[in-house]
């Protein structure tokens, strides 16, 4: 078998390997605009300060791009949310590598309160140094508001009412609480 011979077959594998990462590239590119249209989606530098934000971040708190690239993530959350355990560390735990999960406070442009299920994502470059955190974030507080809400109303319901098992007999099987404030 000849040089050329070898050099067409060498060429065939790199064609197929080029199209395999292309395809992959797509791939990864179609997977991103899907996340993008159902998440809010932030881009942070490993210290925390913004990169990008989408759109569905901009809505659920109302600013403006150009409000938040270049700023601090502690700059849009509460002096109360900065000194819990989760996020003393953040920044520090991220920039080295590791992910975070969980629930998140961020205050909106008009001073409202707005909770995020996150997940905080490093992300290495081709040597492996952290060069940038996604964060993936469906906004969740109106069901932290309903939640607050029922809560409400249960402590309402038992500081009113008398709260009693009942057997399947229709028997009164214990009494667990009388309400004793009942006007």
């Amino acid at each position: 078998m000849g040089a050329n011979f070898v050099k067409s077959i060498g060429n065939l594998f790199q064609s197929e390997k080029a199209k395999a990462l292309q395809d992959e590239v797509a791939e990864f590119h179609a997977l991103k605009l899907e996340i993008d249209k159902a998440r809010c989606v932030v881009e942070y530098t490993p210290s925390g300060d913004f990169l990008t934000v989408n759109q569905n971040w901009l809505m659920a708190l109302g600013y403006q791009a150009s409000e938040m690239i270049g700023r601090h993530h502690f700059d849009f959350i509460t002096q109360e949310e900065r000194s819990t355990p989760q996020m003393r560390g953040l920044w520090d735990k991220l920039s080295e590598g590791t992910n975070d999960t969980g629930q998140y406070r961020f205050v909106a442009k008009n001073g409202e309160v707005h909770w995020f299920q996150g997940y905080f994502s490093p992300i290495p470059n081709a040597k492996g140094h952290i060069y940038k955190v996604t964060s993936y974030m469906p906004d969740i507080t109106k069901d932290k508001q309903k939640a607050a809400d029922y809560e409400g109303q249960i402590s309402a319901i038992s500081k009113s009412q008398a709260v009693i098992e009942f057997g399947m007999d229709g028997k009164i099987y214990r009494i667990l609480k009388i309400a004793t404030d009942i006007t």
